[in-house]
């Protein structure tokens, strides 16, 4: 049903707006469109009256304007129906365009107009339908007529009367004054003008209230004067005669039989009705089921697509990372074996890679082939493998290389005589001839004609993927350029007097033209255009359903393949159109349809102007196309001409006599069989060069490599010496002083001497036989002898070709002439430098001429004619004469230069096989020599020789690892000592301050007595080694500072932490530390006593480690590094044990708290505190009463060896140093507890208590745990400053 109610509103009706079914209720809220509908069929004339808008006015208005034509049709519309629609409710726009539809199709069948319908409709019906009518019309005009004021408010009224009260009582109560006076009357008329203000827009009000209710009762008035006026019309007629009263009475009788009628039809058609829209109602309820399926089924299948989509996509990238990976791979192990390759080659050449192997191997590099032979190809296997495919490849590559090479006389083929560079020589003749011979037997094909399709003024083309909108904006585009073929017919006449070559073509295209989209958007598209949401179809341009559902469907399935091949093709397209012509414009196609025509349209508009200017948008990039020697023209191949111009371009006429068709046919495959035997055999004979040349290179490193092996043989010089070394460690000790023995032992040593001296002799002579042999083996004459055949297989073969082209010059030639040259063969000689040397053949002398006779003008002109054809005949041969000279020097010069080398390289390769068997010979000698002077020093001072003496190849040397005489055992270590570091004092100076210290007050001293131990320790008599040097040069004064800053609230000073003080650096415990520590010791303290043995503290860690592996230096005499937290751990236990027990005995937890100190007293107090009640000082979950407060400040006070003045809990007095010296006792904790809002029982959070002024005062003015942080540094450089 929706369907059909879409196909009549937009293809029969053609409304102003497109509806869709889903838009029902939103479209026709405003009733707009249903007033467009009954003017579409001229049931409306007021629709000019009618709003857009949505605002409720504008509903209303229109509403009742539509109102009475749907009671004229007949369309049940009443206030209920009207707000359903007005509010958007479902079903309730479907339902009324359902019955608007069936009612107005009634109408069109019928072919009623609004007149002839008002006219049937019942009287009754009819006068209601005027007197709704007149009565709407009027209530137009009034509400036009009335203008909206606003009422102003009781509550305003009565305060303005209230304050007026007000004002007058105060007026009453105090005086007024003239300007006090005056102010008021402006007040007072200024709210008297308010007020008529006000009760004028109240009259107003009042008036129009009026007015309504005199229009309500004029217009029922009107309707009782008309039922009034219908009465009496009917009793005017029954008041006629009696005749006239049967007939009315029948009448009335059928218009009441009528009117049952009529009823009962309206009952059945109301019946009707109600069971189509029952029925409309089940349809709509079926389509709207069938829909939320295939939207449920469409959005899985939505899903499905992009899932595959991005599996695609991760496919696609990861297929793209291994083709890359694998290029970068193959690049990679490219380059590694060039590396490889020209390492190995420096080793064979002795750093010398010559120039034309290194172009070899770039060349195979440039070209993605492996340096290094995969498979054999000698011999040449029929059906070859991939391996060999690929070598066979190589050899083609190489090849190609050293014939275009050798063509064009470059690389190694250059030509260098006489210190000129000469090109390749160019016999335009022959290149005539054989273009000639090749043209008779290929014509020259005819220039086809130019195309019927008429010239465009731009050439562009538009890509896209599947769904950008190409289609839909060229179809917009073409719409309104219709034109354009018409305009370029002015531009497509042509030159009369333009040249007969034409000029290079232009490009194919002007403009190229992406519509860049998204694939996400490409996929929500393809859904769009399947039917889920109704968006634009941008590829859709056919009306046929059937086509248009068979060609989305077969999109949709081929949606991700058309995706896939795109990505797939449009690098290609874009280096292409974008790199190369430089015609590429991208275009972003995610926008809306209308956007995307107008910048593609910009886009081609501004092409045609550029192109109808005369500027190319993009310069066209020639591509240079590349083709090998032998795949060009016979005769270029072959004869090595340079591409020049043609003769005709060069200005010179050639003869062009007839010829015999016979020999084109045999002439042209002649000379290609000859191009082809000549390319081919010049690449053998370069493929023989290349390997003789690998040959020659790995032979000559053999060589020297097998020398350098033979040299480096073994022999039995060290079994001599071992067995003499024996013998010489045997002889007893007590004998060694003996003159005699002495003598004995140096005759011994030169036998000895001698007998190495017969070795090393034998080894010259067997090495010197060893080189005459490679010497005299012959290789180089063989070899020498191999390459001067190979070079004259390459003169041959230029010969070869020489005789071919003289054959071809004088068959063409005879065939012109029409009589026979002489057929002279060239003078052929080797001379002294194996080098050939050719003679052309000369032309006949013409005889002398003879008196002018005359004779025939046609015999004249042949007679000419033929002397030209043998002019010509002889610059051909010339030429080519020259060529092939020149070819042969370059041929001679380049054997000379190879047969010259690797004479040069044999020799030099004898040369260092000669002056290295001289180098082993000298040090042999010279090892003989060295290990002749050890001993004899070894027998002059009459000591055994502990040491292997090693005499291997051509060194001498003492195995220092191999005894033959027991050693003594190692001196051992020395032991570790610190070394001082600035001011910092040592673990030794430590002990020795702690022990003065301790001599002098074990409880603690007064700041007097600490600086006369400071004073005393730094004078001389003391020594250097006591404190550090730069402590040394403290002075009293400064002395006195250092104790102030120390205690400065106190007489007294607790040296122990002075010297925690003077330790510094040691690791600083964190809180967390210090109570893991304490259940370590309380743990080890089984009995509870609070103190441990020096053994127990010895195996307990405290927070930093005191064993650590420490490298151990390689020499047995230096000692150990100084582990400086180890010891510091055992000063610790000296300082703080107590020396009146016996074993020592350490108050763990009175360390512990010394160890709570902190440069901050505030924080070093809160550590205390936690360290006393065993676990971390949590502020949240601290709770103490005053009592509870006391007992830990006591158990604080209590591990404080020289602050505790006080026991009990009465009271606390000099708590914490001198900032403590005032009376802290129950009653000022109860004072502070009250303060606070506390009982003296209850508890308090730390928190709070802590916040409290006089607790805080107390920790921070507390000194006890202070931790001066390198206090005695701070003195130390401030005098050394003082010193600068």
């Amino acid at each position: 049903m929706s369907d059909i109610i879409c196909q009549w509103l937009n293809v029969e009706l053609r409304l102003s707006k497109v509806t869709e079914p889903y838009s029902f209720t939103r479209d026709f809220a405003n009733g707009y469109l249903i007033g467009e509908i009954l003017h579409r069929y001229e049931l409306q004339d007021d629709f000019h009256l009618f709003s857009k808008q949505s605002t409720a006015n504008a509903k209303l208005n229109n509403f009742t304007r539509i109102e009475p034509t749907l009671q004229l049709l007949g369309v049940p519309f009443d206030l209920a129906m009207a707000k359903a629609v007005m509010q958007g409710r479902q079903g309730a726009a479907t339902h009324l365009l359902y019955q608007l539809y069936i009612q107005l199709q009634k109408k069109k069948k019928s072919g009623l107009t609004a007149t002839a319908m008002e006219v049937m409709q019942p009287a009754a019906t009819a006068r209601l339908h005027r007197a709704r009518r007149k009565q709407h019309e009027i209530m137009i005009q009034i509400q036009s007529a009335i203008v909206q004021i606003p009422k102003p408010p009781h509550a305003r009224t009565s305060r303005a009367s209230e304050k007026q009260l007000q004002f007058r009582k105060k007026q009453e109560v105090e005086p007024i004054s003239t300007v006090d006076k005056e102010q008021w009357n402006k007040e007072y008329i200024e709210s008297i003008r308010q007020r008529l203000e006000e009760d004028s827009a109240a009259r107003e009000q009042r008036e129009m209230r009026r007015r309504r209710a005199l229009m309500e009762q004029l217009q029922a008035h009107e309707a009782q004067q008309e039922l009034l006026r219908e009465e009496q019309m009917v009793s005017r007629l029954m008041r006629q005669t009696q005749q006239e009263k049967r007939i009315t009475v029948q009448l009335m009788q059928i218009k009441q039989q009528k009117e049952v009628l009529r009823q009962n039809r309206i009952f059945q058609e109301r019946q009707y009705q109600e069971r189509r829209l029952r029925d409309f109602q089940e349809a709509l309820d079926r389509e709207a089921v069938l829909a939320q399926q295939e939207r449920l089924e469409r959005s899985e299948e939505i899903r499905m697509e992009r899932e595959l989509h991005k599996q695609l996509v991760a496919e696609r990238a990861q297929a793209r990372y291994r083709k890359h990976f694998e290029i970068c791979r193959g690049i990679l192990e490219q380059i590694v074996d060039l590396a490889t390759k020209a390492g190995e080659y420096r080793l064979l050449t002795a750093n010398l890679i010559p120039v034309k192997l290194m172009q070899e191997w770039m060349e195979l590099f440039f070209n993605g082939k492996p340096l290094y032979e995969v498979a054999s190809v000698d011999p040449a296997p029929a059906d070859p493998t991939p391996e060999q495919i690929i070598e066979l490849e190589k050899l083609q590559i190489l090849n190609n290389q050293d014939y275009n090479e050798y063509v064009a006389m470059k690389g190694e083929w250059v030509w260098h005589e006489e210190g000129e560079s000469q090109a390749p020589p160019v016999n335009d003749i022959l290149d005539h001839v054989l273009s000639r011979l090749q043209s008779l037997i290929v014509p020259l094909s005819v220039s086809t004609p130019r195309p019927l399709f008429p010239r465009f003024t731009i050439r562009a083309c538009m890509l896209g993927k599947s769904y950008s909108g190409k289609t839909t904006c060229l179809a917009k585009i073409s719409n309104g350029r219709n034109q354009a073929e018409t305009k370029t017919h002015s531009n497509s006449a042509t030159d009369k007097n333009s040249p007969k070559d034409p000029p290079p073509p232009s490009p194919a295209l002007d403009l190229v033209v992406l519509l860049d989209i998204s694939d996400e958007q490409v996929l929500e598209r393809a859904a769009h255009q399947a039917g889920e949401l109704p968006l634009y179809c941008y590829n859709v341009d056919t009306h046929d359903p059937a086509s248009s559902s068979d060609e989305k469907s077969l999109g949709r399935k081929q949606i991700q393949h058309r995706i896939s091949g795109f990505h797939d093709t449009w690098p290609k397209l874009e280096k292409w159109f974008g790199d190369q012509q430089n015609i590429l414009v991208k275009v972003t196609a995610d926008v809306d349809e209308d956007t995307l025509s107008s910048n593609v349209k910009i886009v081609l508009m501004d092409t045609m102007d550029s192109v109808e200017k005369g500027a190319a948008l993009g310069d066209s990039r020639k591509m240079s196309t590349s083709s090998s020697a032998e795949h060009t023209r016979p005769e270029s191949a072959c004869s090595a001409k340079s591409k020049s111009a043609t003769p005709k371009s060069a200005g010179r006429r050639y003869v062009e006599e007839p010829l015999p068709k016979e020999i084109p046919v045999y002439l042209v495959p002649y000379w290609e069989n000859v191009c082809n035997s000549y390319v081919t055999n010049v690449k053998t004979v370069m493929q023989n060069l290349r390997s003789e040349r690998k040959l020659i290179i790995h032979h000559l490193y053999n060589i020297r490599e097998n020398f350098r092996q033979y040299l480096q043989k073994t022999d039995l010089k060290q079994e001599f010496v071992s067995v003499w070394q024996g013998d010489y460690n045997s002889v007893p000790d007590n004998i060694r002083e003996d003159e005699e023995t002495k003598g004995e032992l140096h005759q011994r040593l030169d036998d000895l001497r001698e007998r190495l001296w017969d070795i090393c002799d034998k080894r010259k002579e067997e090495a010197e036989q060893e080189r005459a042999g490679v010497i005299d083996d012959g290789w180089l004459d063989d070899h020498t002898a191999v390459l001067i055949n190979h070079y004259s297989a390459l003169m041959q073969i230029e010969v070869g070709r020489f005789q071919d082209s003289l054959c071809l010059l004088r068959d063409y030639y005879t065939a012109m002439c029409k009589t026979a040259f002489p057929e002279s063969t060239p003078a052929l000689c080797v001379d002294t430098n194996e080098c050939v040397v050719l003679g052309a053949p000369t032309p006949q002398q013409e005889p002398s001429p003879q008196p002018v006779v005359e004779k025939n003008p046609e015999e004249v002109k042949r007679k000419a004619e033929r002397k030209r054809i043998k002019q010509e005949f002889t610059a051909a041969l010339k030429r080519e004469e020259h060529a092939v000279k020149l070819r042969l020097e370059l041929i001679k010069a380049h054997a000379l230069r190879t047969v010259s080398s690797l004479q040069q390289k044999a020799e030099q390769a004898y040369r260092n096989m000669e002056e290295w068997l001289g180098t082993r010979f000298l040090s042999e000698m010279n090892s003989i020599d060295q290990l002749t002077e050890l001993v004899r020093q070894h027998i002059e001072n009459g000591v055994q020789i502990h040491h292997e003496l090693v005499l291997q190849s051509a060194d001498f040397c003492v195995d220092g690892d191999t005894l033959v005489v027991a050693s003594p055992s190692p001196a051992p270590r020395r032991s570790p000592l610190e070394q001082s570091r600035n001011s910092t004092l040592t673990v030794q100076q430590l002990h020795i301050l702690c022990a003065q210290l301790r001599k002098t007050a074990p409880a603690g001293q007064n700041h007097n007595e600490l600086t006369e131990v400071l004073h005393e320790l730094t004078s001389p008599h003391m020594g250097s080694d006591v404190l550090p040097e730069p402590w040394m040069h403290i002075t009293p004064s400064q002395f006195d500072e250092l104790v102030c800053v120390l205690a400065p609230d106190s007489e007294m000073l607790d040296w122990r932490q002075f010297l925690l003080s003077a330790a510094l650096p040691w690791p600083f415990p964190s809180q967390t530390q210090l109570l893991k520590t304490l259940q370590r010791y309380r743990a080890v303290d089984t009995a509870g006593t609070g103190l441990i043995t020096q053994e127990q503290y010895a195996q307990i860690e405290l927070w930093f480690p005191s064993e650590r592996d420490l490298p151990v230096p390689d020499d047995p005499t230096e000692p150990l590094p100084y582990d400086r937290l180890a010891n510091l751990k055992k000063f610790f236990f000296s300082l703080f044990a107590s020396t009146h027990s016996s074993p020592l005995m350490l108050d763990y937890l009175s360390m512990l708290l010394y160890f709570c100190c902190h440069p901050e007293p505030a924080q070093g107090f809160t550590r205390a505190l936690s360290l006393v009640i065993g676990h971390t000082l949590s502020i949240c979950e601290i709770f103490v009463s005053s009592r509870c407060s006391l007992e830990i400040f006591h158990l604080v006070v209590e591990y404080s060896d020289n602050l505790c003045f006080c026991r009990s809990v009465d009271g606390v007095k000099g708590l914490f140093g001198a900032a403590f010296n005032v009376l802290l006792c129950v009653q000022e904790l109860l004072k502070v507890f009250k303060e606070l809002g506390f009982k003296g029982e209850e508890k308090i959070p730390f928190s709070t208590l802590s916040q409290h002024p006089f607790l805080q005062d107390l920790m921070e003015a507390s000194s006890q745990y202070l931790l001066p942080v390198s206090v005695t540094n701070k003195y130390v450089i401030s005098h050394n400053r003082a010193q600068w």
